[in-house]
């Protein structure tokens, strides 16, 4: 039995690399073209120069350190360049993200070709590997494992451990805020039934305490020149105006709207009104954790940048559960073909970035920022177009499909 299992971790570890090399092959670089200058070079900047004495640190970006200072430490420790020393972290974080994808379905007890299923899934997802490997200067190579991480510490009840995780993934992305708050609720859970045990007070005390220090000290502690952050009361107490704003600009909604359904679309290709409540039900110990995590996710999102995009695909830990619960119990294995096919091509998987042509760049995937025309209208129809194709293609597998239904538990 234990061979086994280390056969099916072995499986998993040479597909991860599979991926990664692979994606590594087929895709360019940022820096091949000269004389772009996006939000990546002020995370170069930290690299290059660290905090201490730096003058020209700008927020959100220097909040984001924790990256760019081991980028640094690998650069003085190892005489590397700092293109090196990002690669390095590029396929680290990327080899990471994806063992933690599996051990998170194996967690949430997903079959092992269910697990592996799920890999490709977020593999084939735009941002989370292949815009990594394209433009290597960003925090989000640990930022996207240390979520999974905290979230497996939640599942096993560490509440505590999961607080302290996401401290230091609160180094890297905002999005880590998300696990503490979730666990702040289950012990608040706890306490309505047992408001005498000590232990849940302590924990959420703990809990409290480590996340506003994860919050509070760099925006105390690191000095920066001004902000480009969108809400930052902190820096730019005028900014406070977006919380009305943003919700009342059309276009940028439709953004919002087009980002959710094209990073959703491996589930709308699998799923059915049946599925979905069958799924819901069956994860019902986590609805509060998973409803709570969406309605975060999605006020980060609204009050977020440009790259709206990129922001979604932190809602990866929604899509596993729901993806994951279908390919294991309904969906039959030529949907799940399917659907891996139809996400692969619709997030362009095997095409370079167009990075010679500024505008074609933005509308490469569509959702940035306010920025709607003609390439969002055809990203709709791409989505729409997979879905019919995903309907007509369940409806031939029918009769098998309902046969797979019937021999799942």
């Amino acid at each position: 039995m234990r061979k086994y299992h280390i056969w099916q971790l072995s499986t998993a570890i040479l597909l991860a690399i599979f991926i990664i090399l692979s994606f590594d092959l087929i895709t360019n670089r940022i820096e091949e073209i000269q004389g772009h200058a996006w939000d990546f070079v002020y995370y170069q900047d930290i690299a290059q120069n660290g905090l201490a004495g730096n003058n020209h640190l700008v927020s959100p970006y220097a909040y984001r350190y924790l990256t760019m200072l081991i980028a640094r430490w690998l650069m003085l420790s190892l005489q590397l360049s700092m293109a090196t020393a990002f690669k390095y972290l590029t396929y680290f974080g990327a080899f990471f993200q994806l063992m933690g994808i599996y051990a998170l379905s194996r967690e949430l007890k997903f079959r092992h070709t269910t697990s592996l299923a799920l890999m490709l899934v977020i593999a084939f997802s735009l941002f989370h590997i292949k815009f990594l490997l394209f433009d290597m200067y960003r925090p989000d190579h640990l930022a996207y494992p240390l979520l999974i991480l905290a979230l497996i510490a939640f599942l096993r009840r560490k509440y505590v451990l999961c607080a302290l995780i996401s401290a230091i993934g609160l180094q890297m992305r905002e999005m880590l805020i998300i696990p503490p708050a979730i666990c702040l609720f289950y012990l608040l859970l706890d306490w309505r039934e047992n408001k005498s045990d000590a232990k849940i007070y302590l924990q959420a005390s703990a809990i409290l305490i480590i996340t506003a220090l994860a919050v509070i000290l760099p925006r105390k502690l690191i000095p920066v020149v001004f902000t480009q952050q969108h809400l930052d009361p902190l820096n730019d107490p005028k900014s406070i105006l977006i919380l009305l704003s943003n919700p009342l600009n059309l276009k940028r909604n439709i953004n919002i709207f087009f980002a959710l359904s094209a990073y959703a679309l491996p589930l709308w290709l699998i799923t059915t009104r049946t599925r979905i409540a069958e799924t819901w039900q069956r994860i019902k110990p986590l609805q509060p954790a998973l409803i709570i995590y969406t309605i975060l996710m999605l006020f980060l999102t609204m009050y977020g940048g440009a790259d709206i995009d990129r922001f979604v695909t932190y809602l990866f830990i929604p899509l596993i559960l729901f993806v994951g619960h279908i390919i294991n119990n309904h969906a039959h294995p030529l949907e799940t073909i399917f659907m891996l096919i139809a996400t692969l091509l619709f997030n362009k998987i095997l095409l370079p970035f167009p990075i010679w042509d500024f505008y074609a760049y933005l509308d490469f995937y569509g959702g940035y920022g306010d920025r709607v025309n003609d390439e969002t209208l055809k990203r709709f129809g791409e989505i729409l177009s997979f879905i019919l194709i995903a309907i007509l293609w369940r409806q031939a597998l029918q009769p098998n499909a309902k046969k797979q239904d019937r021999l799942q538990p």
